[in-house]
């Protein structure tokens, strides 16, 4: 005698891992939802998905968030504004200026300042604020993903 019907195969311990590595990696949704940027501004060329020379970083930049990818697991997932001056305050933010600012969750405070050095619809150049220019970390050279 015989049964017929759909048997549920069992996953393995690594399938399983994977499922909650994922399930950990989904987009923060307990944001307030920003206005889209000015119509061809600096901001809304920003748009869109961005990886390194290296192919080991990648940035997903939406009107709401910068969430970054390093070697495909998630880094960051924050707030950010475009500004006219390195140090962003509430009267400098402007979807023209040069910096980007990605801002911290625990304290709306900036963390991260990279000013934009070049930018066109395929690359993307910027340098971190502060840095000397001169270390392998300081420049950041993106090409958008298609």
């Amino acid at each position: 005698m015989s049964c017929a019907g759909e048997v549920e195969e069992e996953k393995s311990m690594y399938e399983i891992l994977d499922e909650i590595h994922e399930e950990n990696e989904k987009l923060e949704t307990d944001y307030i939802p920003k206005d889209p940027p000015e119509a061809g501004s600096l901001k809304e060329l920003l748009l869109g998905v961005w990886e390194n020379e290296e192919k080991d970083l990648e940035t997903h930049l939406s009107k709401d968030r910068y969430v970054s990818y390093v070697s495909g697991s998630k880094n960051w997932d924050h707030d950010w504004e475009v500004t006219a001056d390195p140090e962003m305050t509430a009267s400098n933010k402007d979807d023209n200026g040069k910096f980007i600012q990605v801002i911290s969750e625990k304290d709306g405070e900036p963390f991260y300042s990279l000013e934009i050095i070049e930018l066109d619809e395929f690359k993307f150049h910027g340098q971190v604020t502060g840095s000397s220019g001169d270390g392998p970390y300081d420049h950041i050279y993106w090409n958008r993903v298609k």
